[in-house]
């Protein structure tokens, strides 16, 4: 079975899904029939042709091409939303770029249309896919129970502001933009490593790029209620170095330092061993396989639209915190408080 894709957009991210996936159509059972982009994206239109792709500019054809399966959305944020609805609404699977919505409202409701028409959403958060993020996952369990964790994440976006690349960036809706395109990586690996927390505190601070796409910096309190687990998650969007992030965690038998070392307790003293990983491919290979896997074998992918819902709800009470100042609840899949 071959999986006919339309890749909606083709910006930044669009051609790197392009790039990427070209080349090993055969081997991941697809084929890419299609572009739909904007008129006016010459480059993209030629980029397509020279790959002999199909270039569309009316949502409508994707839309009602019967012979579409899947489409992996690429637009703007703002945009993600709507046109996820809209696909599956369609019947056709969805791997939407992060982030799928800007509300848990809109979640759920994707949730709904997609559960209902039997289509595959898979939300495009890449750092699972990561070898050294799943290889850090594997070994947790070695320290014990895990008593606190901290997780950092760096990224200088004064460069995407005037950025010639990005410029939907000044038109996003989201007043924490940062948050919801970049730190929702952080909030995400911390859902898959430790699990849901059942509260947050979040402070924030705006005095480098004055509040433009987001506070510049954040410090959020994570609670677990069930086992008393804290964590803590900082992120900067005005750093310089570019893009990284790493998790500190400490159990009742060692600990794992800057997402690379781990530290055991033993009767023989403290052993120390680096984190080993390997990754003849890059994320977003593994991240469409798994979405095709789902689609082939009719089960959820990696990080579906409940995943989506949880991070979504973790973010809305980091704003509510950040706003009261005070701890926040998250209210998971109960409407929006």
């Amino acid at each position: 079975m071959v999986t006919n894709v339309c890749i909606f957009g083709l910006g930044h991210r669009g051609k790197k899904y392009l790039s990427v996936l070209k080349p090993v159509e055969n081997e991941l059972g697809i084929r890419i029939g299609s572009i739909l982009t904007s008129k006016g994206n010459s480059s993209a239109i030629r980029m397509a042709k020279n790959d002999g792709i199909e270039v569309r500019t009316d949502i409508s054809e994707a839309l009602n091409d019967k012979g579409l399966d899947g489409v992996i959305i690429c637009t703007p944020n703002r945009f993600h939303a709507e046109q996820t609805l809209s696909f599956a609404l369609a019947g056709k699977h969805v791997l939407c770029e992060k982030p799928l919505c800007y509300s848990s409202r809109e979640a759920r409701e994707i949730a709904q249309v997609s559960h209902r028409g039997g289509v595959s959403v898979q939300v495009g958060m890449n750092c699972r896919f990561r070898g050294d993020n799943r290889a850090l996952r594997a070994r947790i369990a070695e320290i014990g129970r895990v008593s606190h964790f901290i997780g950092w994440y760096y990224y200088d976006l004064r460069r995407l502001i005037t950025s010639e690349e990005k410029p939907w960036i000044e038109e996003e809706p989201c007043k924490e933009f940062f948050l919801y395109s970049g730190g929702i990586h952080l909030v995400d690996l911390s859902t898959w490593f430790f699990g849901n927390p059942d509260w947050v505190f979040a402070s924030a601070t705006d005095n480098i790029l004055g509040g433009k796409l987001g506070n510049d910096f954040y410090s959020i309190e994570l609670g677990y209620s069930d086992n008393n687990m804290r964590g803590h998650l900082f992120m900067c969007k005005s750093a310089s170095g570019g893009n990284r992030f790493f998790f500190d965690v400490f159990g009742t038998k060692g600990s794992i330092v800057q997402s690379k070392m781990v530290i055991l307790e033993k009767k023989e003293g403290v052993s120390e061993e680096e984190i080993a990983f390997s990754q003849d491919r890059p994320d977003l290979y593994y991240e469409v396989a798994d979405w095709i896997d789902s689609i082939t074998k009719r089960r959820l992918p990696e990080n579906n639209v409940n995943n989506a819902i949880a991070v979504i709800s973790i973010l809305e009470s980091m704003e509510r915190s950040v706003n009261t100042q005070l701890v926040v609840p998250v209210n998971y899949g109960k409407g929006d408080a």
